[in-house]
């Protein structure tokens, strides 16, 4: 009964989405009579589409292929090596990446642009680096003020000491006047270059420390170098954003909190908390630490949310309370004016549904939040655990964009550290695949009728491909996560009413 089902949604699901495609091709048509989206007119424009057809009969195809063939296929994934699925990454990554180039240099580096959300009709008048220039432009004329929405306390604090090495005649109170020529400035830049390099040196290093026993050999170093030239790294450092920094801090805690070394705990404690004071949902890896459950974890997680609030708070005295109020109210905002492309949270996947009641949107974001911190504390694995907190982290509207990607970076490295995996395992790595590989904008070439079509959907911004898969890649997340806390209570359970069965 489960697979008729299961046939049956796979079969709607296909024509359905061919039929929305169908739809868009003929709503571009002027001659076409629309005469409402009925379902027998999106069967009039599927089965008039060639390309939809086409597509359809391919994905109904492999579908069906997967349930045929699905167990076998399962036993065969449930005995897969950490180098089966380090090389399936390589390969989809690759050849997605070159295409990517090859779509870029075919529309004159417009869709590349795109990509770093730079559109070059409108003449952006901030595009390159503009977050660390214009972050340590207003720290340095301290007007904390103007960023307190988007930088806590602490960042101001880093940007201020930065603007240190700015020139004084730069720090203005014009941005406008300024921003080119603090990005003409070479020593400024060349310091944003070397901590850069710092920040891609340190993440090389602490990536081999977790992957140097997995024998992988020289995978490692070519994972490293994707991760480097992946969609969000390159976005972060185009746009010279802190999110870097931040991810850092947090491999290094993963990285020492085990240590025997008392010196080496207390700074994973102090690494944690100095990467939430940055960015507050960092927080959630502290969670991490309850993982044996015992009373010397919960004395470690509270001295890293102490450590979290004393790095927070204390900077506002130089740069003003106020400003702590301001961010807090935008961190824990849902509200918006409508679909935002290129946002993961749940929120955005509520927008695009219409749904604006804030009471509704909060009790979901809470319920989507809660079964990603019971993944984080029950399921077993390293892997399983920073899938779950980056869940939460993409989770957070306010702060879900590109840039939050790079914290996809971890579960993936802790993901190829393992040398036997499950076929879940292979659900994960294609999950994460899909949201820091840059995809070539396919629909560029058809780009009148795209627009039409995702016009149709309510839809008027997307800028790139990665805009239109990473938020239902982001909550898929969650539903294997869910998927497979119920198959550990499951075992649980199961094994539960085998041990009186033995003892009898």
């Amino acid at each position: 009964m489960k697979k008729k089902i299961l046939f049956l949604v796979i079969t709607a699901a296909t024509i359905f989405s061919s039929a929305i495609t169908g739809f868009a091709e003929s709503a571009a048509n002027p001659q076409t009579e629309q005469s409402g989206f009925s379902f027998e007119f999106m069967l009039k424009c599927f089965f008039g589409s060639t390309s939809a057809v086409i597509a359809a009969s391919a994905v109904f195809v492999l579908f069906l292929l997967l349930i045929i063939f699905r167990k076998k296929l399962k036993r065969k994934l449930n005995k897969s090596k950490a180098s089966q699925l380090v090389n399936a990454f390589i390969l989809f990554f690759s050849v997605s990446g070159i295409a990517c180039l090859a779509m870029a240099f075919a529309t004159d580096g417009e869709t590349w642009s795109n990509l770093m959300h730079i559109n070059k009709e409108s003449a952006l008048l901030y595009t390159q680096f503009e977050d660390y220039i214009l972050n340590i432009h207003s720290a340095g004329a301290q007007q904390f003020f103007s960023t307190a929405t988007t930088n806590t306390p602490f960042a101001h604090l880093i940007y201020f000491i930065l603007a240190q090495f700015l020139p004084t005649k730069l720090v203005v109170n014009n941005p406008i006047v300024t921003y080119p020529r603090i990005l003409h400035d070479q020593p400024f830049m060349y310091l944003y270059l070397i901590l850069v390099m710092f920040c891609v040196v340190l993440l090389y290093r602490m990536n081999r420390s977790v992957l140097r026993n997995n024998g992988l050999n020289m995978r490692d170093e070519v994972v490293a170098f994707l991760f480097a030239v992946s969609y969000p790294a390159i976005f972060c450092i185009e746009k010279g954003n802190i999110t870097s920094f931040s991810i850092v801090l947090v491999m290094i805690f993963l990285t020492l909190h085990n240590s025997e070394k008392k010196l080496f705990n207390e700074l994973s404690l102090l690494a944690i908390a100095a990467s939430a004071a940055i960015t507050p949902y960092t927080l959630v890896f502290s969670l991490i630490l309850f993982k044996d459950k015992s009373r010397q974890s919960v004395l470690k997680f509270v001295r890293t949310v102490v450590y979290f609030l004393i790095l927070f708070i204390s900077p506002a005295v130089f740069t003003g309370f106020g400003n702590i109020l301001t961010y807090v109210k935008a961190f824990v905002s849902v509200s918006a004016e409508g679909f935002i492309p290129g946002n993961m949270s749940i929120v955005n996947l509520l927008h695009f549904f219409g749904i604006s009641n804030t009471v509704i949107i909060y009790a979901i974001v809470l319920l989507t939040d809660a079964i990603a911190v019971l993944a984080l504390i029950m399921l077993p694995e390293m892997w399983q655990k920073t899938a779950a907190a980056t869940y939460i982290i993409l989770n957070v509207f306010a702060f879900s964009d590109a840039s939050a990607l790079m914290f996809v970076f971890i579960p993936v490295i802790f993901l190829f550290a393992e040398k036997q995996h499950k076929a879940s395992s292979w659900a994960y790595l294609a999950t994460f695949a899909v949201l820091i590989t840059p995809f070539p904008e396919w629909y560029r070439y058809d780009i009148n009728r795209f627009s039409i079509f995702m016009t149709s959907l309510g839809i008027t911004d997307i800028q790139n491909a990665n805009n239109l898969i990473s938020l239902a890649a982001t909550q898929f997340i969650l539903v294997i996560l869910f998927y497979q806390i119920i198959n550990m209570m499951k075992a649980k359970k199961i094994k539960k009413q085998e041990i009186p069965s033995e003892q009898t």
